[in-house]
């Protein structure tokens, strides 16, 4: 897999050096001062999910990158951070980020918050699952739906919590 350039970009975006974890989905954040609650909300998810490996979804993506994005409604409107749904699957990867409710974040307790975090990685994967079923791509290249299944089992979190959120 090449993820070279998205690693350069970072690093240029972050000025810093990146380095890349092994793992099949890689979670990060881009927001404002939010940002300590949802690195606190999703560190511990992304650690739980290393034990996911790509070879069991499928032949089409050796890596997944979720990038949560929780910036105020006025940043939004401004035009910044828009979300973004890149899949190279020449190059095996997939770039997915969505936004969180910025006020929603802010207002929410921990549990809440992590229920955030679970629906944004839920949902990024769903927007996976979906370009493969558009590319006809079968099971055999990327099964989404055993992919949530896995990641809503080792999180310890259900769907119906979840979708609580909506309610």
């Amino acid at each position: 897999m090449n993820i070279d350039k998205e690693i350069a970009y970072l690093e240029e975006l972050y000025g810093r050096k990146i380095e890349p974890n092994n793992n099949y989905i890689f979670i990060s954040s881009e927001s404002d001062e939010i940002g300590y609650a949802l690195n606190r909300a999703y560190m511990p998810i992304e650690n739980s999910l290393s034990i996911l490996k790509a070879s069991d979804y499928g032949n089409l993506l050796d890596r997944i990158a979720i990038i949560m994005v929780c910036i105020p409604e006025d940043m939004i409107k401004a035009g910044s951070l828009p979300e973004r749904r890149y899949i190279s699957w020449k190059g095996r990867y997939a770039d997915i980020r969505l936004h969180i409710d910025w006020d929603t974040m802010d207002k929410a307790d921990r549990h809440t918050q992590e229920l955030l975090v679970a629906k944004n990685i839920i949902d990024s994967i769903t927007v996976i699952k979906t370009r493969a079923e558009k590319k006809k791509v079968g099971l055999e290249g990327f099964d989404g739906g055993k992919l949530i299944d896995d990641v809503l089992r080792v999180i310890g979190i259900s769907l119906q919590e979840i979708n609580s959120l909506s309610e």
